[in-house]
């Protein structure tokens, strides 16, 4: 794999990262709803767990749960061994629902512009990245 390849890749890469702002109209700042989003997939976690699963220093998922709180968005809760977990508030749940909705609607819009056999390749070759990707850190 030559030099050009890894450019023209890491260039796209790039291009896709600055698509982390969010829409028109969201509700949760960007470290709001990704913390949310994980906890939709996980559950109730850890700060240590949700640091692990957001792939960010524990000190920064601290300081972006504590903003979370802050707004209504997520609480600190105790289960009965007395671990203490993260939830979504119900406000933080329909949040994270309403923003869902709104980047669904740009992903539906902006793959309609593909054809099914590029959609299916597109999903293939970034599952397939990520697991090389996951391998590597194994």
């Amino acid at each position: 794999m030559g030099d050009s390849m890894i450019d023209s890749f890491s260039l796209e890469l790039m291009r896709l990262m600055q698509r982390r702002h969010a829409p028109a109209g969201s509700v949760l700042d960007l470290s709001a709803f990704r913390l949310a989003y994980h906890l939709s997939r996980i559950g109730p976690s850890t700060a240590k767990d949700l640091a692990e699963s957001t792939l960010l220093d524990q000190s920064t998922v601290s300081r972006q749960v504590s903003s979370a709180i802050q707004r209504g968005w997520l609480e600190r809760t105790t289960d009965e061994s007395g671990a203490h977990l993260i939830v979504a508030t119900p406000a933080g749940a329909e949040a994270l629902e309403h923003d869902l909705a709104l980047r669904g609607r740009d992903l539906r819009a902006a793959l309609a512009a593909l054809d099914p056999q590029t959609q299916d390749g597109l999903v293939a070759g970034l599952r397939a990245y990520n697991d090389a990707f996951d391998a590597l850190e194994d």
